[in-house]
């Protein structure tokens, strides 16, 4: 029968604006505002952040068409990719998609030729860090602004694995 989903790679207008409502999701889901990242910003450019040449994006939808989880990448600074947005709607959580958007994100590292690629979360998003973990992050000091205090850096070297 098949995967129970399709991963779509982000290229099209339709598919960014997906992306971007996933993205809200996200945020609201997390239950604070991202100012503190530019958010409003990060929305209007998508395309900019998130495609060609140094960018990839993917969506996750079911045989109904609902998306349902999404992750990107994005350029950091030379060589260092960053993973942004790993997201999946509440009904698909612990089903081992969170696995699937890992992979895909590591892919779109290895593709887009980054060296390294750091992610940062919260501690208390332990389902996330244990898949972080397992993918072969570790954590590092604070690379980014976060007003957190129990914000997690991770980092993973990708050549030489």
């Amino acid at each position: 029968m098949g995967k129970p989903y399709r991963v779509i790679e982000v290229s099209d207008s339709k598919h960014y604006r997906q992306l971007a409502t996933l993205f809200r999701e996200y945020e609201r889901d997390l239950g604070f505002e991202l100012t503190f990242q530019n958010f409003r910003d990060e929305l209007d450019k998508l395309p900019q952040m998130y495609g060609p040449p140094y960018g990839k994006a993917y969506l996750l939808e079911d045989h109904q068409g609902t998306f349902f989880g999404c992750v990107a990448v994005r350029k950091l600074e030379a060589e260092v990719g960053e993973i942004k947005r790993m997201y999946l709607k509440p009904g698909w959580r612990r089903l081992g998609y969170g696995k699937v958007l890992m992979e895909l994100a590591m892919e779109a590292v290895r593709a887009l030729g980054y060296q390294k690629v750091r992610l940062d979360t919260l501690d208390t998003m332990t389902s996330a860090i244990a898949i972080y973990k397992k993918a072969g992050f570790y954590e590092i000091p604070q690379y980014r602004e976060n007003p957190f205090e129990n914000a997690v850096f991770m980092e993973k070297r990708v050549r030489g694995e």
